[in-house]
């Protein structure tokens, strides 16, 4: 007999993985990153934290990368302003992932 696939989420207190059965997820509310779910006992630390299911987008992931790649274009093409603005895009590319976090 086949066991269920288990999700894995952060414990908000210290940091450990908890898996759990998707199943028995029951949600609260949601965020823009995830949804949230039933308070539990953190195996690792003993402290109540919350269940949660990341929200997963194949676009979440391309503000960043088009970013560092309009940046090498500016740093190579660009001459002396292109580095500038290099640096700039790179820098918001850190930023937005840092957001979508």
């Amino acid at each position: 007999m086949n066991s269920p696939a288990l999700e894995t989420c952060r414990c908000r207190r210290c940091g450990a993985d908890i898996e759990f059965d998707p199943a028995t997820f029951i949600p609260s509310h949601q965020t823009a990153r995830a949804t949230i779910g039933q308070k539990i006992t953190c195996p690792c630390c003993g402290l109540a934290t919350e269940l949660t299911r990341a929200r997963t987008s194949p676009a979440a992931h391309a503000g960043p990368t088009l970013l560092y790649l309009a940046a090498a274009a500016l740093i190579i093409f660009g001459g002396g302003i292109g580095i500038l603005g290099g640096l700039i895009l790179i820098a918001l590319g850190l930023i937005l992932a840092q957001l979508q976090r």
